[in-house]
């Protein structure tokens, strides 16, 4: 089965009453990350508060690396959702637009990186964060 048949599978089933709300959204981030060849992800969804927070992830080392960007008030995954549109570190040794995430992200062994925004209703809620430990 492939990626989009197996993320509509997962869907189908939370809507007819199995899973919870969050094993969905980890199953999914986790087809996410296979589709785009990472090895981990992350979904940062923006609080009530304003305030972002990573909510589901596949990799323990996620909510830290994430942190830096919450931190600083800057990075790839808020970028994405403020701007809504995706955004792509090809290499994070040698992006200089983020330089708080990209020290957390090397600390972690992470090299590269795909945000996509979230949108529901037309607005941006956070985004769907993808790492992968080659450039």
């Amino acid at each position: 089965m492939d990626h989009a048949a197996r993320a509509v599978a997962i869907v189908h089933a939370f809507i007819g009453g199995a899973g919870t709300l969050a094993g969905t959204l980890t199953q999914i981030a986790s087809i996410a990350t296979e589709a785009a060849g990472g090895e981990m992800a992350g979904l940062t969804i923006t609080t009530d508060l304003g305030r972002p927070k990573t909510v589901v992830y596949t990799d323990r080392m996620v909510p830290e690396i994430d942190q830096a960007q919450y931190s600083a008030g800057r990075g790839p995954c808020l970028e994405a959702s403020r701007q809504c549109r995706e955004l792509m570190i090809a290499d994070v040794s040698t992006d200089e637009r983020w330089p708080e995430f990209s020290e957390a992200a090397l600390r972690h062994g992470v090299k590269s990186t795909l945000s996509i925004p979230l949108i529901v209703g037309g607005r941006s809620i956070g985004a769907l964060n993808i790492y992968a430990t080659d450039p």
